[in-house]
């Protein structure tokens, strides 16, 4: 009996020994490169997922960065003194600026075209644009010319566009105050709107806006997407030098573009107004821009057209 239970014993004993030569037999040479190997895979994979997420990181950055450029962009301190000339401009000014009625054109609103006006019945003067459009950048300097004339502004911030770094003035917090018009900006600043687009001004950029910015809509007579003018000619400059060149060199092809466009927004804007205030509208050279201002276009298939033909069209995106 005590022989037999031995054996049991030793059998045990025997199985125990076979189960951890077994498991030796896996802490071989092999089994050391294999773990080795596994652990290097696993430090690579490791260091392969830290380079994707440093990278993405850095992406995002240069994306905050450039939708931030604008704020972070140096403006010059001078940039107030170039918004109080450009808001005050004398008549003489205005008068010394040639008329070329071709090269410009708005486009008349159909007769069944949504009206906008303000609470106060008032016309509307609509604008979209965004800080990062050169073009828009061009147009504000003649747009916000142009209202002064009509208005006072308030809050108007100088900017640098993201795209050109042409320097420019941003309504997107800015307030206007007028006994004749209601001034309307949907501007785009780092990539969120400054205020959501009625359904009637809605209606009317999808109808006129070509799908462009800068867009413009001015009472119920006209419509413009684009520039009037190539934003080439800001260059790089800062807001009181193109200040001082649109006052004091009349005769630069920056002053007559500014200063130009400006004429043709204001005479748009005194039909909306039946020529008020008349000492605006009844200025030089406003009458000769109202007699032209439904000038028949070449193309004899279109209808006539407002002389203020949108130039130098970009494409709306989005960032």
């Amino acid at each position: 009996m005590g022989k037999n239970t031995k054996s049991a014993a030793q059998r045990r004993q025997e199985a125990k020994r076979q189960r951890e030569q077994r498991g030796n037999m896996g802490q071989g040479p092999r089994s050391k490169k294999r773990r080795a190997t596994a652990k290097k895979d696993r430090s690579s994979l490791y260091w392969i997922i830290g380079i994707v997420a440093l990278i993405v990181v850095i992406v995002g950055l240069f994306v905050f960065l450039r939708l931030n450029a604008t704020s972070n962009q140096q403006v010059s301190g001078d940039a107030q003194e170039a918004e109080k000339m450009i808001t005050s401009l004398k008549p003489e000014v205005y008068e010394g600026v040639s008329i070329d009625q071709n090269n410009k054109r708005m486009e008349p609103l159909k007769a069944d075209a949504p009206k906008l006006t303000g609470a106060d019945g008032k016309p509307q003067v609509l604008y979209v644009g965004a800080d990062y459009c050169p073009f828009c950048a061009a147009q504000r300097w003649s747009l916000l010319a142009s209202l002064s004339r009509f208005g006072t502004f308030e809050h108007v911030d100088p900017i640098i566009s993201q795209e050109g770094n042409h320097s420019t003035f941003s309504f997107y917090n800015s307030t206007y105050t007028s006994k004749y018009i209601d001034f309307v900006a949907i501007d785009n600043e780092n990539g969120k709107s400054n205020r959501q687009p009625t359904a009637e001004q809605t209606q009317l950029v999808n109808t006129y806006g070509h799908g462009s910015i800068p867009f413009m809509v001015i009472g119920n007579v006209a419509a413009a997407s684009g520039s009037f003018y190539s934003p080439d000619l800001l260059g790089t400059q800062s807001h009181i030098d193109i200040a001082r060149t649109i006052v004091n060199d009349r005769n630069s092809e920056l002053s007559k573009s500014v200063i130009g466009a400006a004429n043709y927004i204001t005479a748009a804007i005194c039909k909306a107004t039946n020529n008020q205030p008349e000492n605006v509208c009844k200025q030089d050279p406003m009458p000769q821009l109202q007699q032209s201002l439904y000038a028949s276009t070449s193309n004899a298939a279109n209808q006539s057209q407002l002389a203020l033909a949108p130039v130098n069209i970009p494409t709306r995106r989005e960032e």
